[in-house]
């Protein structure tokens, strides 16, 4: 199955769970819905950006990684903003900011593994060059599993969201799971929000740490 495809199934699982249709666009069911579900929540992404501005996150710059999302739910195109994805046909996003692949955690420090999960090929990421992992609107827990080792390491700050409308049948559970993650998370570091604005919820949790800057020697 093409990276693409399996993207694709991603985001109709995602919509079930929200709305409680089913929709396949290899077989044309429920694709006018699904599109306009996608068109919204793009929209509520916009949205959640300007929550993390207020909240003051650090997300913006190279340093920070968004990790595994697509064309349709990464919030961070038009910034300088590093995208780590298996999914990596991003219209508009120039090729020097993707990293193809996926993210996993493995002691305390954050890796790259090949895109079909292979024994070969994982290599951990620079830590003077990636220092933020950023995700949203997960698609399963296992998304960000070992993420509370990257902050409670102190060498690493993350950021983890969801946004959506308050009708969605999968809000409530959204929010419970991040609300898992924070209670593994140590120290007095952490930002974590929730807000409300026409019928629309917002909900981000992360490390406030200043970002360390490393120098080049000579």
């Amino acid at each position: 199955m093409k990276n693409v495809e399996r993207y694709i199934i991603k985001l109709q699982e995602q919509f079930f769970q929200a709305t409680g249709m089913r929709a396949d666009v290899a077989n044309g069911t429920n694709i006018k819905e699904f599109k306009d579900w996608i068109k919204v929540r793009q929209n509520i992404g916009e949205e959640y950006v300007n929550f993390l501005e207020y909240l003051q996150f650090d997300f913006k710059e190279a340093y920070c990684v968004e990790v595994e999302k697509g064309r349709f739910d990464s919030i961070v195109k038009p910034f300088e903003t590093t995208i780590l994805t298996p999914y990596y046909n991003m219209p508009g996003v120039d090729d020097s900011r993707i990293l193809p692949g996926n993210f996993g955690v493995m002691n305390y420090s954050p890796y790259i593994f090949p895109e079909m999960f292979t024994s070969t090929g994982i290599h951990m990421m620079n830590p003077e060059s990636f220092r933020v992992f950023m995700t949203q609107n997960i698609y399963t827990l296992s998304q960000i599993a070992g993420w509370e080792d990257l902050h409670n390491s102190g060498e690493y700050n993350i950021i983890c969201g969801a946004y959506g409308s308050l009708w969605d049948k999968d809000s409530e559970g959204k929010v419970q799971q991040l609300r898992y993650l924070k209670r593994k998370l140590t120290g007095e570091d952490i930002t974590a929000e929730y807000a409300v604005s026409n019928d629309r919820y917002y909900f981000a949790i992360g490390s406030k740490r200043k970002v360390k800057k490393y120098e080049k020697t000579k």
